[in-house]
């Protein structure tokens, strides 16, 4: 069977590079498990498996493909990730798909068995202030930006110089429609803190990329000057990784083998963190969540979203003694209610005022129609001479 096309020219259809990454990786994982070689070239291993079997065998490996050596091991959402980059290759190229029934069939053949989840820490200020403790100017501000903003960790390092604006208060962030994980664009904030991290970062940059560039093993990384973090990375996870080490917060999850503590925690903590002080619908939308950024209904101005993030920029702030914390947060609240106060006094004013006006009004035309009324009467004098006359 000859594809309509090889694999390295099916998957140059897809615009994203994570996307052809993730879908490459399906390809050469089900033909590992299916011919039990390993798959070094995807296109030749791809062209010897067509040109050995028919459409019912290759109908027949789709239904079957937990049944081969290796896959029981995996987990449930692995194994349906390279089966539908498989079945999606096969019938966008060779017009191979199940029908209904097969995949019926395959779903009952397919064992259950929960999906082990890592159990993340539970994050704390205290801990994160260890860590930052361990941390050079580079990955501090790579992490107090997604500690304070919510961004992960591909959107922190495609972060370009124009994308944050450090002359706002607070510091707004960019984050385009190419480089979001939805693909929606949005803006989010980071802290007074993350700012001040970033300033220092960017002081001593242009010595992290030469050092960078000396300890490179390959040549095709490109130190792209536009990025504010032009740096791999698998790279910038091992500082981390080794910031975590420093500080005691190493521990690997004993059932999936990962770290218990790891950069998209930071994300979790933000929404978290920002959601006890500040509207979640507001917070949602900075973290980029795609229901939110939609909604009909959520369409706050600048200025409004500018002041529900300075609500939560305290409880944002790592480096601060927990009284201080607390202090902050009781003044924010104390200067809110004040707010609220002084709209409500405002409106009462403004409501006595209008009625004022209407009385005064009302007095004007109450004397008005008085004068009126006055004027039309007969005069006492003229009624007098009137009956003298008759006489």
């Amino acid at each position: 069977m000859i594809p309509a096309m090889l694999p390295s020219e099916y998957l140059g259809y897809y615009a994203r590079e994570s996307t052809r990454m993730s879908l490459q990786n399906s390809l050469r994982r089900y033909i590992t498990y299916v011919t039990g070689e390993e798959c070094t070239d995807v296109d030749a291993s791809w062209s010897n498996y067509l040109n050995e079997r028919d459409a019912a065998a290759i109908a027949s490996d789709l239904m079957n493909f937990y049944r081969f050596p290796g896959v029981s091991d995996l987990a449930p959402l692995t194994v349906i990730t390279y089966l539908s980059g498989a079945e999606g290759y096969l019938r966008d190229t060779c017009e191979i798909s199940l029908t209904p029934l097969q995949k019926r069939l395959r779903r009952k053949r397919t064992p259950e068995r929960p999906r082990p989840l890592t159990q993340d820490a539970e994050p704390s200020r205290e801990m994160w202030q260890a860590i930052l403790r361990h941390c050079d100017e580079r990955t501090s501000a790579e992490l107090l930006i997604a500690l304070s903003g919510g961004l992960r960790i591909g959107e922190t390092l495609k972060l370009q110089h124009a994308d944050v604006d450090m002359t706002k208060v607070p510091t707004e962030v960019h984050i385009s429609a190419k480089n979001s994980k939805n693909g929606l664009a949005r803006t989010t904030y980071i802290s007074r803190e993350a700012t001040e991290a970033l300033k220092s970062y960017y002081l001593v940059r242009d010595a992290h990329i030469a050092l960078a560039k000396c300890k490179s093993f390959s040549s095709k990384h490109d130190y792209n000057t536009d990025l504010i973090f032009p740096f791999a990375k698998s790279g910038e996870l091992g500082k981390l990784r080794a910031a975590l080490m420093k500080a005691g917060y190493g521990d690997l999850d004993p059932a999936t083998g990962r770290g218990k503590v790891h950069f998209h925690l930071a994300r979790k903590w933000f929404l978290t963190t920002a959601k006890s002080v500040a509207h979640p619908e507001y917070v949602e939308a900075w973290a980029g969540h795609e229901g939110y950024l939609a909604s009909a209904y959520h369409r706050p101005t600048s200025k409004q979203d500018r002041e529900e993030y300075l609500k939560a920029e305290v409880a944002l702030t790592i480096n601060v003694p927990e009284d201080y914390q607390q202090i902050k947060l009781d003044q924010s609240a104390e200067l809110d209610e004040l707010r609220k106060n002084n709209e409500r006094l405002t409106s009462m004013l403004q409501i006595l005022q209008s009625q004022l006006e209407t009385m005064q009004m009302q007095q004007k035309e109450l004397m008005v129609a008085h004068r009126m009324g006055e004027s039309s009467l007969p005069r006492s004098g003229a009624c007098e001479t009137n009956d003298d006359e008759s006489d």
